[in-house]
């Protein structure tokens, strides 16, 4: 266990008000500088990072002269990037695109120069730095929930990201500054990730979404802008599974979607959904296909016409493709270049995944439980336990650095449970991560039961947990 680091936080207000930061004036483009190798000095110490394997420090004294700033640094760097992504790979943006720039940032903090410039670029990666200290230090609360300072810092370095993203865009910022606004705000989505406010992070994904957009057609992008613009659309849809809206307007065949591609159809050989989520590029459609449909669904409900033949086609085909879906055949896990571990991981988050997708597109579309759905929730539970019993008893890194898994099968398939014993054993194993994000999704899976139960006991009809979700008019995001 970490050592306490005795400090006196300053004082920050009960009740922070937080600036709508995000209007349509983040459409301006920011990009970092992609160097293979980067070296940041200052006049405390020298930090060395090598792009290209696993992450490791070389830090002489310190990072910034503070030892609190310093040990949220390190723990971000050691345990919560590590922590973010379910199956270990190479290309891990949190240490190979959030660190560096917040370490850059670190060092021109003490530069009177860059003091004097206050350029946007400076200012961005002011954002990343103060982002990831929020959420390491969240997590340090998560883990020691008496040395209520942490949250306290966290808190005020969550609020200084956001005053400084807002002082950013407000500046006009030059097009090459695109992935490291991407970067900043999609860090601000990990601070209510791991703190459990989780007011903002619409917000947020509306910001990158917004961002993404200007560049939706270019071809000719790094692998770095690639994985942000994919992370983005993955977020932003996590974020659509649990908004329940109505489409804008009725269905027509062909009709594009906000006229966009997802970035993952722009490059699906190198999508970075496997190692990130768990998840292939295919079942991911047909989860975004689900929200898509239902969302046209919806506005033949409220608005009482008749369903269009053609969009009852495409629901029904929808349905076909996830029932006769397979691992084998997507051939996803092919692109999963890791030891049998990481492989076995990521085959268990992938089945785990279609398989909620099922549950989610009946409760969405067909509106009603499937046929089997007692047998598919209880093996999405042998799945995401098979998970943790893999790194229970690896001798790999999945031991020493133990990456927390992806919630969303999980939290759908808990609302849905019958049989709960396997699923509380669950969410009480997913505890030892101390994410914050866990344990309101599991506040919310008991709240689900609690109602069930009440309905059962009236014989109201049967329960949905989707109405009961929209009936308590709360925002999730089970990731």
């Amino acid at each position: 266990e970490e050592d306490v680091i005795d400090i006196v936080p300053e004082p920050i207000a009960a009740h922070e008000s937080l600036p709508a930061i995000f209007q349509e004036v983040l459409g301006a483009s920011l990009e970092t500088s992609n160097h293979n190798d980067w070296t940041n000095s200052t006049d405390n110490g020298t930090v060395s990072y090598h792009m290209g394997s696993p992450l490791r420090y070389t830090i002489s004294t310190s990072i910034s002269g503070d030892a609190v700033i310093d040990r949220l640094m390190h723990h971000y760097a050691e345990h919560v990037a590590v922590m973010l992504q379910p199956i270990q790979h190479p290309q891990n943006p949190y240490r190979q695109l959030y660190v560096p720039a917040a370490l850059e940032a670190a060092s021109s903090l003490t530069s009177p120069a860059q003091l004097r410039l206050q350029v946007p670029k400076a200012t961005v990666k002011s954002v990343i730095f103060h982002s990831l200290l929020a959420s390491s230090a969240f997590h340090l609360w998560n883990c020691l929930p008496s040395q209520v300072r942490y949250h306290q810092i966290g808190a005020r370095h969550r609020q200084q990201a956001l005053l400084l993203l807002q002082s950013a865009i407000s500046i006009e910022m030059p097009t090459a500054e695109y992935k490291t606004l991407m970067v900043a705000m999609l860090s601000l989505v990990t601070i209510d990730f791991m703190s459990g406010c989780e007011a903002d992070f619409a917000v947020h994904l509306q910001g990158t979404k917004q961002l993404t957009k200007r560049r939706r057609k270019w071809r000719m992008i790094s692998r770095a802008t690639q994985q942000l613009n994919e992370i983005s659309d993955f977020l932003c849809l996590l974020a659509r599974t649990m908004t329940f809206s109505s489409s804008p307007r009725p269905w027509s065949i062909g009709l594009a979607e906000d006229g966009d591609e997802p970035a993952a159809s722009q490059h699906p050989s190198s999508c970075c959904y496997g190692y990130m989520y768990g998840i292939t590029p295919q079942i991911a459609a047909e989860l975004q296909e689900t929200c898509r449909l239902a969302e046209y669904l919806i506005w033949y409900e409220r608005s009482h016409e008749p369903i269009p033949d053609s969009l009852l086609e495409a629901c029904e085909a929808l349905g076909d493709r996830l029932c006769s879906w397979t691992l084998e055949r997507d051939g996803a896990h092919e692109a999963i270049c890791q030891d049998e571990d990481g492989l076995e991981i990521f085959r268990h988050h992938a089945n785990a995944w279609h398989l909620a997708t099922i549950i989610y597109y009946h409760r969405r579309i067909q509106k009603c439980r499937s046929e089997d759905q007692d047998e598919i929730v209880a093996r999405i539970a042998e799945h995401m336990h098979a998970v943790e019993d893999i790194k229970d008893r690896s001798t790999s890194s999945c031991a020493t650095q133990r990456m927390a898994p992806i919630m969303w099968p999980a939290f759908v398939a808990s609302c849905d449970a019958t049989a709960r014993r396997p699923w509380a054993l669950w969410w009480q194993r997913a505890r030892c991560y101390h994410i914050a994000n866990y344990e309101r999704q599991w506040e919310v899976v008991q709240t689900m039961w609690q109602k069930k139960d009440e309905m059962d006991q009236t014989s109201l009809g049967e329960f949905d947990w989707i109405e009961a979700f929209r009936g308590m008019g709360i925002t999730l995001f089970p990731i």
